[in-house]
């Protein structure tokens, strides 16, 4: 199977987030997923970057976890993990 880079994973993540997203942790998991959280403006923002990163060839299998507001902020925190084709 064809490996892909962290340059390759992290341009596509780049690409594909709109700027009321902000990624505050990426990882590999054990079971070859890449999991993410972050916070968002709005959960309409959420729903926006993962319907962008559905259309994303490079990615497959989206799920969010969790979704919730930050209790003072008007901002929503998320986890969402996702698998790489190719791995």
């Amino acid at each position: 199977k064809e490996r892909k880079s962290w340059y390759a994973i992290m341009s596509h993540l780049g690409a594909a987030t709109p700027k009321h997203i902000w990624l505050r942790e990426i990882h590999f998991t054990d079971k070859n997923a890449v999991q993410m959280k972050g916070t968002a403006l709005t959960y309409p923002d959420i729903a926006d970057y993962i319907h962008r990163l559905e259309s994303d060839t490079f990615f497959f299998f989206f799920r969010l976890i969790t979704a919730d507001n930050n209790a003072g902020q008007s901002t929503a925190s998320f986890e969402i993990q996702l698998k790489l084709k190719g791995l």
